[in-house]
């Protein structure tokens, strides 16, 4: 039987709880990116997508018997277009990518992100998220990031996505 002790309780209440911010991280290009898990609606496989014959990054497929936006991430953070091939696309076959995470925006549009790694979550302390340097977000080839996570010492960076910014053009 535990026995309660008032001078524990108040050892346990004393000591600094870090505060933790989840995360839904994955590896794209070599690069690790991450979206803040309270946009996160849901991560599912991915279908098949449609109608980005003009490569814009910008296409479409069904969620909740719904179509749902969805957003080549490559093409919106690197502003390199052709990361999903348009035989894909105009085919309506699945792409290779594996996962799609459908995200909410603050204006409560939903969007969806196909990613080709295994999405991970990560509790990351918000004393680890500092704002990128000036410099970098004004030279930066990095698009539609907001924050940067500063990880162990022997950890990549990871990338926080801005979903707000994603969905702009």
């Amino acid at each position: 039987m535990a026995i309660f002790s008032p001078l524990r309780s108040r050892r346990m209440a004393q000591q600094p709880h870090a505060v933790t911010v989840p995360l839904i991280a994955f590896q794209l290009r070599q690069i690790w990116f991450a979206v803040p898990m309270t946009a996160i609606v849901r991560v599912m496989p991915l279908g098949p997508i449609y109608g980005d014959p003009q490569h814009t990054g910008i296409s479409v497929t069904r969620y909740d018997d719904q179509e749902l936006t969805v957003v080549d991430v490559g093409h919106r953070i690197f502003s390199d277009p052709g990361a999903l091939p348009a035989e894909v696309l105009d085919d309506a076959t699945p792409a290779t990518q594996s996962c799609l995470v459908v995200l909410q925006t603050r204006q409560g549009e939903r969007i969806g992100l196909p990613i080709d790694s295994q999405p991970e979550v990560r509790r990351v302390p918000e004393t680890q998220i500092v704002p990128l340097p000036e410099t970098y977000r004004q030279h930066g080839n990095i698009h539609c990031i907001s924050t940067l996570s500063v990880q162990a010492a022997d950890q990549p960076p990871l990338f926080i996505l801005d979903p707000d910014q994603l969905r702009q053009q």
